[in-house]
């Protein structure tokens, strides 16, 4: 009888360490689980969809009476390609100086030029660039307010001109009669101001204005919300007027295929 009891008892101890087990094997592998480091999804990149990679710095060219600033780049990834996009803006910056040279302006202290800059947009596929400012030739009867603009490619490496960016036809001819004039002073934010440049925009006919904007050197620019085209006016009115149209006003214009576009119009 005694022996029975010891064997059931041994029995007992035998199940009651076999579940023990059992139930530490799960919860073992229930830690193991509930650790699991998953791998980390892999990082997107490339093109105009990010940020822009590289910096701007101011240069000033200095000569006489003469004095430009101008912007550069530096930190691009591709420095042969940093190196095309800095002399093709230092070209574009200066060539206003041959061209009051070629107009007879003369040279040297017979002009006095002062020019500045504004980055309007600073992106991965486009820089583009403002430049204004003033310039009083010798004889003149009075000194010239300038504006110009320089817009790069920065996957391309190259100058853009406006055709290259929307459609020249009648469509963007009508949106921009009716962009947004940009003003600077008070005297120029006046109804009487608004008024005569209105006029001067509306001397132009249609067919005009079509030839003007497709000019290779049409002077416009990109901002975070609008593209901006300048107009050349009489001194009167100010030499030059901006008008700018909103991205949503120029939808049946872009040229969608121009990956420009795909970063401007990110946001």
């Amino acid at each position: 009888m005694a022996r029975k009891c010891i064997l059931i008892l041994v029995l007992i101890l035998s199940v009651l360490t076999l579940s023990s087990c059992s139930r530490g094997d799960k919860e073992g592998a229930g830690l193991a689980e509930s650790q699991e480091v998953k791998p980390p999804a892999a990082e997107t990149s490339g093109g105009a969809d990010q940020p822009a990679e590289y910096q701007v710095v101011k240069k000033t060219f200095n000569d006489r009476e003469i004095k430009i600033e101008y912007p550069q780049i530096a930190d691009l990834s591709d420095s042969g390609k940093q190196d095309l996009i800095n002399q093709t803006i230092r070209d574009e910056a200066l060539k206003v100086i041959k061209g009051f040279q070629a107009s007879g302006g003369g040279a040297g202290n017979d002009v006095v030029m002062e020019i500045g800059y504004d980055v309007g947009y600073k992106g991965a596929a486009l820089l583009s660039i403002q430049y204004t400012g003033y310039v009083n030739v010798k004889g003149a009867a009075h000194p010239s307010s300038l504006f110009y603009t320089t817009n790069i490619s920065i996957p391309a490496g190259n100058k853009l001109v406006l055709g290259e960016l929307v459609n020249i036809d009648k469509r963007l001819v009508q949106e921009y009669r009716q962009g947004k004039l940009v003003t600077v002073s008070p005297h120029e934010a006046s109804p009487e101001f608004i008024s005569a440049i209105q006029r001067e925009l509306d001397s132009f006919s249609d067919d005009r204005l079509i030839r003007y904007l497709g000019q290779k050197d049409t002077p416009f620019y990109l901002t975070r919300d609008s593209l901006g085209i300048s107009l050349e006016v009489p001194h009167a009115v100010g030499d030059h007027a901006e008008f700018e149209i909103g991205y949503p006003d120029l939808q049946g214009s872009i040229k969608a295929e121009n990956e420009v576009w795909r970063d401007v119009l990110k946001g």
